[in-house]
This record gives C-alpha cells, sequence and structure tokens, in this order.
C-alpha cells in the first residue's frame, strides 16, 4: 500500500516499522560486519603520525557465556562510586553491578506497567537519578540508584539517545523522520526548557541526521556523533556550534528507497563519550578496517589525538567518572571494564 499523506504521527509510527531496515547496530545491540567498501586507513582525514598511544588493560569483567549475570546488554552508565548499571534487552531488566563487577541488585520484568520493559535501550545518570528508555514504549522511566522505580517522564516521539544534563534535565535527540537533526532540553516532568536544530530538516524522508548525544560535564557542552554521516561537533548549552570536524573522509554514505523513505545503507559512527579532561572518543561503525572496533580520540577543541582499536566489537563504549572505559564482549553477554594507559604526548 503507497501511504500518500502522513502526519507527523503516521510519520513516526511508520518510521518505528522502518527501523529494521537501518543497520542493526544503531538501533539495537548488535554488531554490523565490514562492508567491501570501507575506509582502509583508520585516520585517513588526517595524513598524519600521532605520537599519543592508548592501551587497554582489563581490570574486570562482568557476566560470561556460562553465567545468566548478562543476556544482551543494551546502555550502560555508571556512578561516582564506581557502582555501573545497565539495561539488560533480552532479560527486561534494567541492574546494579559493584565496581568489581558483582551483581548488587537487578529489577524489572516484561510488560508495559511502571518498571517493567519490552525492550530496555537507552540509560543515562545523572548524580542521583537513572534514566531509562525503551524501544516500544513512549517516555522515560525514572529510578533511583537503588533501581526503585520514581516516575514516567512524558515524551511521545521516539528517542534516537539521551543524556543527562543534571538531576532534573534530559538533552533528547528524537527518532525524526522529517531529516532535521534536533536537541530537545526537557525537565523531570517532560516540559521542553529549550530545543535547536543541529541539522537543517531535508526534502525527503531520512533518517541520515540521528545522531549520538554527550554531555561534557565540565562545561555542559553538547557533543554529537553522527551515525550515518561523517561528522561529530560540540554544541554550547545555549545551542551554538562550537565546532564540526570530519574524521573519516569518506564523503556521503550511499542510500536505498523504501516507498517515500531514503534509508542510509551503512553505518559511520556508534557512540561518543568524553573522559574527564575533556577528550572525545568516537566508536567507529562499519567503514574501517576494524568495524566497530577503532576508537578516534579528539581534544576537547576537535583536533584528532589518536585512533586505537578494541579486543572485540562493541555497540557502544561508555566512560565513567573515574576513566575506565566499558565494551562489549561475547556478543552481547559481556561488559569489558578497561584502564586506559597513555603514551606519548
Amino acid at each position: 500500500m503507497i501511504i500518500k499523506v502522513m502526519n507527523r504521527q503516521s510519520i513516526e509510527l511508520t518510521m518505528l516499522a522502518l527501523l529494521a531496515l537501518v543497520p542493526a547496530a544503531v538501533l539495537f545491540p548488535g554488531v554490523t560486519h565490514a562492508s567491501p567498501s570501507r575506509i582502509h586507513k583508520t585516520n585517513a582525514a588526517f595524513h598524519i603520525e600521532s605520537r599519543l598511544r592508548i592501551s587497554l588493560e582489563e581490570v574486570a569483567s562482568i557476566g560470561t557465556l556460562d553465567d545468566d549475570l548478562l543476556f544482551m546488554w543494551a546502555g550502560i552508565a555508571a556512578d561516582s562510586d564506581g557502582f555501573v548499571y545497565v539495561t539488560d534487552a533480552m532479560d527486561y531488566a534494567l541492574k546494579k553491578f559493584d565496581p568489581s563487577g558483582r551483581l548488587v541488585k537487578r529489577t524489572g520484568r516484561k510488560g508495559q506497567g511502571p518498571g517493567e520493559f519490552t525492550a530496555p535501550r537507552f540509560l543515562a545518570a545523572s548524580g542521583s537519578y537513572l534514566f531509562v528508555t525503551d524501544q516500544s514504549i513512549p517516555g522515560i522511566q525514572v529510578f533511583d540508584k537503588a533501581l526503585n522505580y520514581v516516575s514516567r517522564i512524558p515524551f511521545s516521539r521516539p528517542i534516537s539517545d539521551l543524556a543527562a544534563i543534571s538531576n532534573d534535565t534530559l538533552a533528547i535527540i528524537p527518532m525524526s523522520m522529517g531529516g532535521s537533526g534536533d536537541v530537545i532540553i526537557i525537565d523531570f516532568d517532560g516540559n521542553v526548557e529549550k530545543e535547536f536544530q543541529y541539522a537543517e530538516p531535508e526534502n525527503k524522508l531520512t533518517l541520515f541526521n540521528v545522531a549520538d548525544v554527550e554531555i561534557d560535564g565540565r562545561r555542559g557542552d553538547i557533543l554529537l556523533a553522527f551515525s550515518f554521516r561523517d561528522r561529530v561537533e560540540k554544541w554550547s548549552p545555549e545551542g551554538h556550534r562550537i565546532w564540526s570536524k570530519e574524521l573519516l573522509g569518506s564523503g556521503e554514505v550511499t542510500e536505498k528507497k523504501v516507498a517515500q523513505f531514503t534509508i542510509p545503507s551503512e553505518l559511520l559512527f556508534k557512540t561518543i563519550t568524553v573522559d574527564s579532561q575533556g577528550k572525545i572518543y568516537v566508536l567507529s561503525g562499519n567503514l574501517t578496517d576494524h568495524p566497530s572496533r577503532d576508537v578516534f580520540v579528539l581534544d576537547p577543541e576537535g583536533s584528532h589525538l589518536t585512533t586505537f582499536t578494541l579486543p572485540e566489537p562493541s555497540h557502544c563504549i561508555f566512560i565513567d567518572s573515574r576513566d575506565y572505559l566499558y565494551s562489549r564482549a561475547n556478543e552481547g553477554v559481556t561488559i569489558k571494564k578497561y584502564r586506559m594507559i597513555f603514551e606519548g604526548n
């Protein structure tokens, strides 16, 4: 059936049905395999030899193929005491682990009521709260650090990513087929405090401006890594672009048409995170020599410092306040915690 007229609500409902057509790594935890057209130089855009080297030393591992600690983790966050919080998509749960990887508490079950999940996804943490999205349920569930359900923040649109600015303020990237890229700042009750566009609307229904978001806690700057464009950006809390960088030199991603929709066929960047010094880490998609493993490191001004490679493919990376790096192993049943070792400058 050809849909001739679509309002915003029907577009967003149809968009949910189209999610399966987009590279799985950005829509649900998983790893895309290398494309024949991948870039053969991880730092091709820079043409310089960096003196900085980063190696990883494993300090903890959560979940194995032989236990049921994790089935397929999706989102991850940590607090200042080193406790790790994880959404487990296949266990319909939110879980808390101590710094050594021991399970402290699990909450959740399959359902659509308070504290229940059908497909828990993104996770953000503030000083006091955890904010959890569900792929199939509108809004954002709020839990305290003891995993007690607190409330649900209303938000009607599908969420591409979110980050906590404070205990009562969130930055949200809504999934939009309208072509624009928007950052929406909401309060604890779901009221919009601020909204700005980081990408102009296009004259087609597309997902090309979907981005991953992170907050630099030092000044509140907003960091964006585009999923389907060779673009990483920093924005001020007021909504002004500070800088925009290309990392791959790959040009435009190929696309395909599905009915009225333009769907990207390749994933460039998966996630963006930041350490305590303001260094920015961007996980590659499937267009580098080591798909879903290469990590680009930028300084706070956006200059490329180095690139390192994860031991295994991951759907995301996360760096906590103590600068430990977390990534995926064993196809989603394991979280690896690493100490980053810096050599050179």
